[in-house]
C-alpha cells in the first residue's frame, strides 16, 4: 500500500486530483527536489495510511540520469 501511495502522480487520480507526489519540480536543483519529495511522501502516507508510522524517508538520486529511488523506513502501528 505504501508503494502505491508514493508512486501516484498528483493530478492523475480521477476524483482525487490532490493525491499523489508533485512532479512539477523537475528542472529545479536536486536538493530542492529531494526536500519536496520527502515532504510529499510523508504527507501522503500520513493522510492515506494511518497504520504506518514513517521513521525516515531517503531520496537516492542520480541527477545526471534523471533517476531517483525513494527508501521509506517505518513501522505498522496497530
Amino acid at each position: 500500500n505504501i508503494e502505491n501511495i508514493v508512486t501516484r502522480i498528483r493530478g492523475n487520480i480521477v476524483l482525487a486530483r490532490q493525491k499523489g507526489i508533485d512532479i512539477n519540480h523537475v528542472d529545479r536543483p536536486f536538493e530542492y527536489i529531494r526536500a519536496e519529495i520527502i515532504a510529499d511522501c510523508v504527507e501522503e502516507i500520513e493522510r492515506e495510511e494511518k497504520r504506518f508510522q514513517v521513521e525516515s524517508v531517503e531520496v537516492i538520486g542520480e541527477p545526471s540520469l534523471a533517476k531517483i529511488k525513494i527508501k521509506i523506513i517505518g513501522e505498522v502501528v496497530i
